[in-house]
């Protein structure tokens, strides 16, 4: 887990800067998940081959 800090100046950067990281939580979210369906894909080739000989 990677923790932020960002400072903030004005009221007016806080939704900005909420949003940022929002978009940033949801980017790992989805790396992560692509690297999982990456390794089962892996895992279930590995077994295919190893059921073929």
């Amino acid at each position: 887990m990677c923790n932020y800090l960002y400072l903030i100046y004005k009221k007016s950067q806080s939704l900005d800067i909420f949003l940022r990281l929002k978009l940033n939580f949801n980017l790992k979210r989805k790396l992560r998940l692509l690297y999982m369906i990456m390794v089962m894909n892996t895992m279930i080739d590995m077994t295919n081959q190893s059921n073929n000989v």
